[in-house]
Formats: C-alpha cells, structure tokens, sequence
C-alpha cells in the first residue's frame, strides 16, 4: 500500500512531512500516527499491560427523544397504539362544563374555523375525538398513548407542556377458549401509569384522591414533592358530548418531569441463595383505607425482612359491616444473608397484626 505522505526532512527526534493537498483527510499528527499504523498493522503493535480507557468519565445518555422512544416501545408492547392529534381544538368543549386550567387559553387569530380556534390547554378532547370515531367503526379494544404538548398564557408569556397521555376504553382483552371478555377498569389503567413510573425511576410516588372536573374518580401522583400526573375515568357527561357510552379511562403526565427522573443506568445484584417464604393475613379494615395506607404501615414496621406486600383479594357484603371492607393479603419475606426459621417468621408477623390492629382498629380474620 501506498502511505502518500513523503518525509521532506528527519532528525534524532522528529520527522517533518508533506501531505499531497488531495489529501483531506489527513489535518493532524494523529492522523499521520494512524496512516503508518493502517500500513505496518495494529495487530503488530505491543500494548503495554497498564494500557487502558477506563478513565473515561461515564456519561449517561440523556435525551428526550430516546427516553419517549422507550417508553412508546413499552407501551406498544403491552397492546398501545401510538396517535398523533391535533394542537388546536374548540373552546366549546370547555366552556360547556365551565373547564379551568392553569393559565389562559392561547386563541388563534387567524383561525380557520372555530374547531380550530384555540390551542389545546389538555389533550384529553383531542383523544375523545379520537375515541369517538373508533367507536363508531366498530372498533371495541382501544388502548392509544400519544406524546403531546399543551399550551397556556401566564402572566404575559406563553408556556408549553410535554404531556404523556394514556387512554383505555372498550374491552381489556378479545374472548377466547382461556378467558371471557372484560371490560377495561381502573386498575388497568393503574398497572400502566406504574409502569411508566418506574421506567421513569421515579421514587416512590405518592398517590392522593382527587377531585377533578374531568374525572368521575382518580388519583394524582407527586414524587419529590412535585405531581408527576393524574389517572382516573372520564367523567361520564364529558365522554357523552363525544357521543360515547363507554367508561374511558385516562392519565396525564408530565413527560418533562418523567425525564429528569430518568436514569439510563441499571444496577444489577446478585440473587439471593436463600429461599422466599410467603405468608398470608386477612383483615377487617374501615372502607376508607387505602392499600397504600397498608403498605405504608408495613414497610415502615418491618424494613428488612418483607421485600413485597401485595393484596389478592378484597371483599365487601355479607358478614362484612357496611363500612368496613376484608383484605387478604400476601407477603414475601427473605433474609438475603441466611435461611429465615419459623420463629423470626411468626415474630414478624405478630409483630404487623399488633400494628394492624394499633393504627388502622383492623380485625385480624384467623
């Protein structure tokens, strides 16, 4: 090969050259270093042993459009359909059920038609509309997620908003041999937005009840004191404007807030040696508490030994006093450094029924 660099001068420590002007590619030094390794060969070169990059700072990558990448990919993975709607919509849909949000509607001025007249201040009519007209095609299993923005006046400035929207409406899944249809509820909907949640490594979101004129009933989810989003069902009066008999079920979150909690690094640990050991406990609590009360309570009782609660089975009616409702629920337990005997199990548990019944006036169901 040629190396079409010629040397015009030599001495004991350096070599002058001259590159031949077609070419380009050759500006520095290092790329002269690189011409001569091409040719004599990198497998020939000996690396010295402390020979290494490790230096390099680790940078995560962080950018927007990768994060909403990712998190599309999982959605569309549990059965979403991505659309794309619209920025401008009718003041009507708002003034109809006295809607307010933050800020003032950013109107058009040269507006086409008065369907088009402001800028969306949330997407959820947009989304309807798209509901709406899968509906009336006969289409009975929507589940859309759309990454959108919302736009406001404040104070004389105008603001936009990334926004992550969800909506599941119609049936969860189509019948077959295995399983009878279902209608989508509440709690689908919730599986997603924690999902998404910690996807995003958001810390412990707190969830609150809500009363929102959107929503017949839902929940607000803030983490680091600041609201990540609002999921719940569609108040019924709103979806029948659009001319829809079915529950819609609905969230809204913060795509920016979402991002600044992402994290593209993992970590990784060993699996424990030592075996789970599962427990169940069933409880007569008043209706108004909540499951993440019970979580709460637990973790906060008992931080090392139970890695997970979970509630498989809530009952309300016969033998039950009307304000209250029974919970059953499971614990796993594991001690990641030995094998957990019966007696520091039953402490662990006795220990929770005395809190249960403490804090919460729960019946223990034996």
């Amino acid at each position: 090969e040629r190396l079409d660099i010629r040397v015009i001068e030599t001495s004991s420590d350096h070599y002058t050259v001259s590159v031949p002007p077609y070419r380009v590619d050759v500006e520095q030094e290092a790329d002269v270093v690189e011409e001569i390794l091409r040719i004599y060969g990198f497998n020939n070169i000996e690396l010295q042993e402390s020979t290494k990059a490790d230096y390099l700072a680790d940078f995560p990558e962080l950018d927007l459009d990768i994060f909403k990448r990712r998190v599309g990919e999982m959605l569309a993975a549990n059965g979403f359909f991505e659309i794309v709607t619209n920025s401008l919509t009718r003041q009507a849909y708002q003034q109809k059920h006295a809607l307010t949000f933050t800020g003032q509607a950013v109107e058009i001025l040269n507006k086409l038609s008065e369907e088009q007249g402001i800028l969306r201040q949330t997407m959820l009519f947009s989304g309807l509309e798209v509901l709406a007209h899968n509906f009336n095609r006969k289409q009975g299993k929507l589940k859309f997620y759309e990454f959108g923005k919302i736009y406001s006046r404040q104070n004389g400035k105008y603001i936009e908003e990334e926004r992550l929207v969800l909506y599941l409406a119609g049936d969860i899944a189509t019948q077959n041999w295995q399983q009878k249809v279902r209608t989508v509820h509440y709690h689908d909907l919730a599986q997603q937005v924690a999902n998404i949640l910690e996807k995003s490594s958001c810390s412990d979101p707190e969830p609150q009840n809500i009363d929102d004129p959107l929503f017949d009933f839902g929940l607000l989810f803030r983490s680091m004191g600041k609201e990540i989003g609002r999921a719940g069902k569609v108040k019924t009066a709103i979806a029948k404007d659009f001319g829809i008999k079915h529950e819609i079920f609905y969230a809204d979150m913060d795509t920016s807030l979402l991002f600044q909690s992402a994290n593209p690094k993992f970590e990784v640990r060993e699996v424990s040696k030592f075996p789970e050991v599962m427990r169940d406990l069933s409880l007569v609590i008043d209706r108004r508490v909540s499951f993440d009360e019970v979580r709460k309570l637990v973790h906060g009782t008992e931080k090392k030994l139970i890695k997970d609660v979970t509630v498989f089975d809530v009952y309300e009616g016969e033998n039950i006093p009307e304000d209250k409702k029974a919970y059953s629920l499971a614990f796993t337990l594991l001690d990641e450094t030995k094998t957990l005997t019966d007696e520091e199990i039953d402490k662990t548990m006795n220990e929770l029924m005395a809190e249960f019944e403490k804090k919460l006036g729960a019946v223990i169901r034996k």
